[in-house]
């Protein structure tokens, strides 16, 4: 009978670097890798998105050619309500689910650090939606969520080799995170990111940023 080592043994983590996100002056790196379910509603999501959008491109087009004009927003969603793909109610999450969500992106282990260093509700729930739309759509939209859409000179959303001090968020509130995340579901076109990928752990064996707090 062949056997098979575990598979922790030969999995490569230097291709899904964690994403590093300053909170407070302190460095928190939070793994590519996620729960198995939480990777399969992802993978879900972004299709979701990726469906919605090419709706709205065929919409615009159509309209356009019946109207002789571009069509106003109002008018896009209107036939996208009358003739457009009905969204899953699976995948639309009530406060509760969104936070059970965020959590788990988040992982166990980061979230009694963050809980233990002081970290707020609402810098959680942008911690939360910022990692969804690093694992939906990639860094640089998350960064764009990470700061309210805010330009920022220089900077960088990949980890870094050595991480320093750094301020932390904006302040921000629950409401603001949320539409944020809802509106890039609704208007930014998917696509892969490297943070899609799954861990029963939910978490990543072998961190490859030193800006990680073991």
């Amino acid at each position: 009978m062949t056997t098979f080592p575990d598979l922790v043994d030969y999995q490569d983590d230097t291709t899904d670097k964690p994403l590093v996100l300053p909170i407070n002056g302190k460095q928190y790196a939070f793994p590519a890798a996620i729960p198995m379910a939480r990777g399969i509603q992802i993978v879900q999501l972004r299709e979701e998105m990726r469906r919605a959008a090419k709706a709205r491109v065929e919409a615009i087009e159509t309209l356009t050619d019946q109207l002789g004009r571009e069509p106003s927003v109002d008018e896009v969603v209107a036939h996208l309500a009358e003739h457009g793909p009905k969204p899953r109610k699976d995948l639309d999450l009530d406060d509760a689910g969104e936070v059970e969500l965020y959590l788990d992106l988040i992982g166990p282990k980061r979230r009694a650090e963050m809980e233990a260093n002081g970290v707020t509700y609402p810098q959680m729930v942008k911690v939360g939606a910022t990692l969804l739309a690093w694992h939906i759509v990639g860094a640089d939209y998350a960064r764009r969520v990470w700061t309210n859409g805010g330009q920022i000179e220089g900077g960088d959303v990949r980890p870094p080799e050595q991480a320093g001090e750094s301020s932390g968020p904006p302040k921000t509130s629950r409401s603001s995170s949320t539409k944020t995340k809802r509106a890039s579901s609704r208007k930014t076109p998917a696509r892969k990111s490297r943070g899609a990928t799954t861990s029963n752990g939910g978490g990543s064996s072998k961190p490859t940023s030193t800006a990680s707090t073991e």
